[in-house]
């Protein structure tokens, strides 16, 4: 009787009282991992602005006319690809002043300051600022993600930064600079007259959306991290 019922005291519930100290064991180290993921993850925020796509067209006649139509799909495309451009991220940077910002071009550590003294001959003053500007360009572009809305003519874009009210000011600048952006790009060798007629024709941009300061960061919640960390180790 004995020899029948010790597979189930091996694998059953007698085993666990058993082997109380190795479960207790996994599930602090569980924890204690779930924490220490909590403590070194970075906080991020991200804020989301909505712009439709249009297109701006001149009637035919005496009298010039400017008709607003739909945009197609490529030009929503078109417009989803500049805003992702180089182009329009050192517009940003520039507009926006991100060299001064410490999370898109961060300082020059120590270290790497005695390294190049050393090794190597220091930068002029301009090299130094571009590339600044170079490294804040491309910060910025891993923070700006676009897409566009199901089958509609509109785009979203988000941008994520360590800051809510950053995130938001920078998601509105981007907008702002895509709306005014058709403004004085016309060739500055037409006459005043035909630049007037042709000032805001072909694709534009509206906000549907403006960027709101978002309330909670990104992910989960840290208490939730703690949880799943603790469940997984006790089931270890």
């Amino acid at each position: 009787y004995t020899h029948e019922r010790q597979p189930f005291a091996t694998f059953g519930f007698l085993s666990l009282r058993r082997r109380w100290k190795l479960i207790g064991a996994c599930t602090l180290v569980s924890a204690a991992a779930g924490m220490l993921v909590v403590a070194l993850k970075p906080t991020s925020y991200t804020a989301s602005t909505q712009l439709l796509i249009y297109v701006k067209e001149a009637l035919p006649g005496p009298d010039p006319v400017i008709s607003i139509g739909r945009a197609d799909l490529t030009q929503v495309e078109n417009e989803s690809e500049i805003v992702r451009s180089r182009g329009m991220s050192a517009k940003v940077v520039r507009a926006l002043n991100l060299i001064d910002d410490p999370e898109f071009s961060p300082a020059t550590t120590p270290l790497w300051g005695i390294a190049q003294s050393l090794f190597g001959e220091p930068r002029a003053t301009l090299d130094e600022s571009r590339s600044a500007q170079e490294t804040a360009v491309e910060n910025l572009a891993k923070r700006v993600t676009v897409r566009r809305v199901g089958t509609s003519h509109t785009i979203l874009i988000n941008v994520t930064t360590s800051d809510p009210e950053k995130s938001a000011r920078f998601a509105n600048g981007i907008s702002q600079i895509m709306v005014q952006g058709r403004i004085g790009a016309q060739d500055g060798d037409k006459s005043p007259l035909l630049r007037e007629r042709l000032r805001g024709l072909g694709p534009s941009s509206y906000v549907v959306t403006p960027a709101l300061v978002p309330e909670r960061p990104n992910g989960p919640r840290k208490i939730l991290v703690i949880l799943a960390a603790v469940a997984a180790g006790s089931i270890v």
